[in-house]
């Protein structure tokens, strides 16, 4: 794969201990032809935070999170009572970004993306800015023959207007709606998790005009996280051949979350943001995940980097009872 190169952070270590096999054990850097179900992928770049006027570092994310995956706990959830020693997970390294150059990136991490997903490999796509979504489904949709459906778990809709070419990290969504050919329609489309003065009304009406589900901070604090994410996915999944869950981390408060580009006081809960993406690991039809706008520059005591690499493992664990579940 000739855009990615091997990352800072060797999360793998060889098992110490039979007793107490740790998550470093079970993630290895990928070798050629290695069997894979599971990719992790680094992107390093966070210049469509720049041009969103955010505040930049999240180029540093996906070392933050191997780094927390290196020192997290164990394969076994005590309390779900799930093993995920089964699990075949890579980490592929990082894909070779071209400094401030959005096109050509986003072109490298599609490719990246379309070559695991045509290997039969679910990619976890840490970032790096929210424009790399755009870059992530576009390499998903190119992989399927037929119709992608998405959720998007944000405090902003991230659908503002591409101007002078500049794709900064609130358009990613906008493009995936626009740009692909009509593969991701709006009635598969669910935004998650916004709220407030964050998002403005032009932007929320362009979402009901192309028929998005639109989902509030209110009304995920109402109902069960589960009630709405098996919900979403329902609505992702009509008629769709696949389709991605993306998680922004600024859809946790800052409290929970600091280490990112845009903090709110509001925000979803860590418990909700774990459950979700439990339920997006179950199932079947969701081929690609992705972490965005981890800035570890912003962290306290590693806290966002942290929950980043538990959301993590709560994707594998409900990927681990997919074959379960059916």
């Amino acid at each position: 794969m000739k855009y990615l190169k091997p990352s800072n952070v060797d999360i793998y270590e060889p098992v110490r201990d039979e007793n107490d096999i740790r998550i470093k054990n079970i993630i290895r850097n990928y070798k050629e032809d290695e069997e894979c179900n599971i990719g992790i992928i680094g992107v390093p770049f966070d210049y469509g935070v720049e041009l969103s006027n955010g505040r930049v570092g999240a180029k540093e994310g996906p070392n933050a999170v191997r780094t927390a995956l290196k020192r997290y706990g164990s394969i076994y959830n005590v309390e779900k009572n799930i093993n995920i020693s089964d699990l075949k997970i890579c980490d592929f390294g990082d894909v070779e970004v071209v400094e401030r150059d959005s096109q050509e990136t986003h072109a490298r991490v599609s490719e990246t993306v379309f070559e695991l997903v045509k290997k039969d490999v679910l990619p976890i796509v840490i970032g790096g800015g929210h424009d790399i979504s755009f870059a992530n489904v576009r390499g998903l949709c190119n992989a399927f023959d037929g119709k992608i459906g998405g959720i998007n778990i944000d405090a902003h809709f991230d659908v503002r207007i591409v101007k002078n070419g500049k794709n900064s990290s609130g358009t990613s969504f906008r493009r995936v709606l626009e740009e692909l050919d009509g593969k991701v329609l709006g009635k598969n489309f669910v935004e998650i998790g916004c709220h407030d003065n964050l998002n403005s009304k032009t932007y929320y009406e362009y979402l009901l005009a192309k028929k998005s589900n639109i989902i509030t901070l209110s009304e995920v604090q109402k109902k069960r996280m589960k009630k709405i994410m098996v919900g979403a996915l329902k609505i992702a999944n009509a008629a769709t051949k696949a389709s991605f869950v993306s998680v922004d981390i600024d859809a946790m408060p800052q409290h929970v979350a600091p280490g990112c580009s845009a903090p709110s006081a509001r925000g979803i809960q860590a418990h909700d943001i774990l459950e979700a993406c439990f339920i997006a690991g179950v199932n079947s039809k969701v081929k690609l995940f992705d972490i965005m706008e981890l800035n570890p520059r912003y962290d306290v005591d590693n806290r966002t980097a942290l929950l980043a690499a538990t959301m993590i493992v709560s994707f594998l664990e409900g990927f681990a009872m997919r074959n379960k579940s059916k």
